[in-house]
């Protein structure tokens, strides 16, 4: 059985708008210069959806509620040696905190891996 490349994040919203408001929420994919991933085709990596928090009984209206989700995706041909961003936005807002940076590792050459 080999290895097979996936692609998964997580992201915590930790303030919602509201309880029992729905909310709209999209997450996109950026390269370091700030533009959208973009498939073979020129389709933006995009997700999203919306959700609705609840509140639980004794919390009075208006407290911030957190908010966890999983998303899982396929694998991404992203280029090794890369930085890119994901950009949560929500209601069509977002805010620097909503945001995850990584790099993707450089390929190692199969010389140094013998090593």
């Amino acid at each position: 059985m080999g290895r097979h490349p996936r692609g998964e994040t997580t992201g915590t919203h930790s303030s919602t708008p509201g309880t029992y408001l729905p909310a709209g929420w999209s997450l996109v994919l950026k390269d370091s210069d700030g533009n959208a991933f973009t498939d073979d085709v020129g389709n933006p990596l995009q997700v999203g959806g919306s959700f609705e928090a609840g509140r639980p009984p004794g919390h009075p209206a208006g407290t911030s509620m957190p908010l966890a989700m999983g998303i899982n995706l396929g694998p991404l041909p992203l280029i090794p040696g890369s930085r890119y961003v994901w950009e949560l936005t929500i209601d069509d807002e977002g805010d620097d905190l909503w945001t995850a940076a990584f790099n993707v590792r450089p390929r190692i050459s199969p010389a140094r891996m013998a090593g």
